[in-house]
């Protein structure tokens, strides 16, 4: 049985593009709030910075998902 995960790519490989759309659509109200606080971000740069988050969280999904897999193939006889 597959189970479908609403953050899960439909590839099943990464974050799904619907959850990277949302964070991208977030943008203009976190530049607004840093701006309250004086301070300065760039679009592109909080863009790199999202893009960067959902490459780390994707990684660790990967490593994890080996890691049980590794466990359950040599400890799970």
């Amino acid at each position: 049985m597959i189970e479908n995960k609403w953050y899960a790519s439909s590839t099943g490989e990464g974050i799904s593009l619907t959850l990277k759309g949302v964070a991208a659509a977030l943008i203009p109200i976190i530049i607004s709030v840093a701006k309250l606080y004086n301070i300065e971000i760039t679009e592109n740069g909080l863009m790199e910075f999202i893009n960067a988050a959902f490459t780390a969280i994707s990684s660790g999904m990967i490593v994890y998902g080996l890691g049980r897999k590794a466990y359950y193939r040599f400890f799970d006889r």
